[in-house]
């Protein structure tokens, strides 16, 4: 057995395979597959024989967590994400079969000749890696799948299918020249704040990364992709200043909480164990074991009258609660609202409602 960087290797020598082909099991087994000169048979036995190929020539691992900033003096963050990316690192330069500090002048001593990554919509990660899919692409194509595309719905055979025009979504990205180093800094640095709140202010919709295209430059996916992942991030993380509420904070477990320290008025009521400042409301029960219902001033807060003014939105075809509601007073300044996004962060405390109404 030969010891290679990572795991064994065991050879079958030639003499072997020849006497397990010869044997009569082997003769017996092929015996009964169907006449190999029928087209379809053909076609199936080509595409399992391109299936073991593959996996003879192509290893997959899978990368999760937080990709650690390479641009940022220290890394920061929850430290079990650093230790998942930092061991998530390690296996992929084992698997590769990469030596630390040393140099390397050709890729021949590698167990493998290319990295590719292959991800979802999460366009920040890749930018931290890189990246393949664009925003506006990918939100056309989950509408046409409704519900499929978000749940476990895709059979074997599908997943396979998935692969088979792997070199078409396959793109390479090219450094061309220093605008291409100038883009990461732009998306990344954090000497480049300023700088980033103005990309951030020029952004135009309908921007995305033209796919026909096999060759990315790393500043078109700064400015095309990687720029639709910043604006959305911004509306996760930025509360709206007409009814304080994120997307994260705008539901039910976030609404009925009360502890101190969180909702100075809760809009709906916690019929049950909805966390305690302990942990930060973290604690709270499976939210099948909880009930709630509208507090009695959530209506004096919210006219019913104003209904019809607000702006609903429309899920998988259901019309669902509106881009925000409109209170008579600001609740954004009651119960406070706190979020790091990219360019921008806000921090508004909680305000006395009666201060808030005097004034």
């Amino acid at each position: 057995m030969a010891a290679l960087s990572i795991g064994h290797l065991c050879p079958i020598p030639d003499h072997q395979l020849n006497s397990v082909k010869k044997s009569r099991k082997f003769i017996s087994a092929c015996s009964q597959n169907r006449d190999p000169s029928n087209a379809k048979t053909k076609k199936e036995s080509n595409e399992k024989n391109k299936g073991i190929v593959q996996q003879l020539y192509f290893g997959m691992e899978k990368l999760g967590g937080v990709v650690m900033d390479n641009l940022s003096p220290k890394q920061k963050g929850d430290w079990k994400d650093i230790t998942l990316m930092s061991l998530s690192f390690a296996n992929i330069k084992k698997i590769l079969g990469l030596q630390h500090g040393k140099q390397y002048d050709s890729i021949k001593s590698l167990r493998y000749g290319h990295l590719m990554i292959m991800t979802d919509q999460a366009t920040h990660k890749n930018g931290e890696k890189m990246s393949f899919y664009t925003m506006p692409e990918y939100e056309s194509w989950k509408e046409s799948l409704g519900d499929r595309a978000r749940r476990g719905t895709s059979t074997d055979k599908e997943g396979k299918e998935y692969f088979k025009d792997l070199e078409k979504h396959k793109k390479d990205f090219v450094w061309a020249d220093d605008h291409d180093g100038e883009a990461i800094e732009l998306a990344f640095s954090k000497k480049k704040i300023e700088a980033r709140k103005n990309w951030l202010r020029q952004f135009e919709p309908g921007t995305y990364l033209d796919q026909e295209e096999k060759l990315i430059k790393y500043r078109d996916f700064v400015n095309k992709e990687l720029i639709l992942f910043s604006i959305a991030d911004l509306q996760r993380s930025i509360p709206s200043m007409v009814d304080g509420l994120k997307p994260e904070s705008s539901n039910i477990i976030g609404m009925a909480q009360k502890y101190v320290g969180c909702n100075n008025i809760n809009i709906l009521k916690p019929n049950g164990q909805f966390g305690t400042r302990n942990q930060g409301g973290k604690d709270h029960a499976s939210a099948r074991y909880i009930f709630t219902q509208l507090s009695a001033i959530t209506r004096f807060l919210f006219p019913k009258d104003d209904d019809i003014l607000l702006d609903y939105q429309n899920e998988d075809g259901q019309t669902i609660e509106p881009t925000w509601y409109v209170p008579i007073i600001p609740i954004v300044l009651i119960n406070g609202s706190e979020g790091i996004g990219m360019g921008w962060s806000s921090l508004v405390p909680n305000y006395n409602p009666r201060d808030i109404e005097a004034g």
